[in-house]
């Protein structure tokens, strides 16, 4: 609700004294339920334009703002999302949600895989769980709704989750250095 008018109007301000700098908004969006309308019975409701679904207005109204044509050229939209137990570890939400995301050109920037820290280890996925549960989520994607890294944040930045060899229980984990 606070991408109204106002912040529109500041928006396009900015850009006016300041038309060389480009804005990117993180936008976090971990499961379809946050931004797309459901009928009485929980199924979202198709928006009568292909395989689309109809979004939540106010949701939509803020993305059709963001990137609105005076604004398409100095702002973009990332979307990233952690893999929670429970809430998204599931490939057919995880399609859903990158499916969306590229339908209404939010780039899906990255799924981060959530660490076993203190309070939070009910809700992490094994990262061999989250590899195969990200890789059945991308059957049917075209390449632009496939286009997330998978990483993890470390001490010593953020790492992307590259692939594993072996079996879970007597494999690696390959990760790359993001930064």
């Amino acid at each position: 609700h606070r991408f109204d008018a106002n912040f529109f109007d500041m928006l396009d301000k900015f850009h006016a004294a300041y038309p060389d700098v480009q804005l990117a908004f993180m936008v976090h969006f971990t499961h379809p339920d946050e931004f797309l309308a459901k009928d009485v019975s929980g199924n979202y409701i198709q928006s009568g334009r292909g395989t689309r679904r109809q979004w939540l207005p106010e949701v939509e109204n803020a993305i059709k703002g963001l990137l609105a044509p005076q604004r398409a050229g100095f702002i973009s939209l990332y979307n990233q999302t952690p893999i929670i137990r429970d809430v998204n570890d599931n490939p057919d939400v995880l399609r859903t949600l990158q499916q969306e995301m590229s339908g209404h050109r939010i780039d899906n920037y990255y799924f981060f895989q959530c660490r076993e820290i203190e309070g939070h280890t009910h809700f992490a996925v094994p990262v061999e769980e989250t590899l195969r549960i990200l890789q059945a989520s991308r059957n049917g994607l075209t390449d632009m709704e496939n286009n997330a890294t998978l990483a993890m944040s470390t001490g010593w930045g953020k790492m992307e989750i590259v692939g594993t060899t072996g079996t879970p229980e007597n494999g690696t984990i390959l990760f790359t250095l993001i930064r």
